[in-house]
């Protein structure tokens, strides 16, 4: 869409605007009702510079494509850092809950959990 609005756009400009007689007026005339129209044979002049412009834009938008990148250097490097620590945070974040599930297991299962006053109900007492 980009690239058909640039062509449009030329056609605009060498046909229907006052630009072109603006920059180009010796290759136009104007009549009495300041209408402006080519000359007699400068019909391929201006044909010429219209596809002229297309082709220098055709040529130049993938240029600056190629050669302008999408986001500076120092922001790309933002990024990057920020997905760093984000990761990093992440991977913090997981072994400190893992290491309270092992604690909270440890503690669930430990052998004073099982443990009783009672020598009648205790571990030791328990198969009999």
């Amino acid at each position: 869409i980009v690239w058909m609005s640039a062509i449009t756009n030329c056609f605009i400009f060498c046909f229907s605007s006052m630009q072109m007689y603006q920059y180009l007026p010796e290759y136009f005339t104007v009549d009495k009702y300041g209408e402006h129209d080519l000359k007699a044979g400068s019909g391929i002049i201006v044909i010429f510079l219209l596809f002229g412009i297309e082709r220098l834009l055709i040529v130049l938008g993938p240029l600056i494509d190629l050669f302008v990148p999408d986001m500076p250097e120092a922001i790309v490097k933002k990024e990057k850092r920020k997905q760093f620590l984000d990761f990093r945070l992440h991977q913090e974040e997981k072994a400190k809950k893992k290491k309270e599930w092992e604690t909270k297991i440890k503690a669930l299962f430990s052998p004073e959990k099982f443990q009783s006053s009672n020598p009648l109900i205790g571990p030791k007492n328990f198969c009999r």
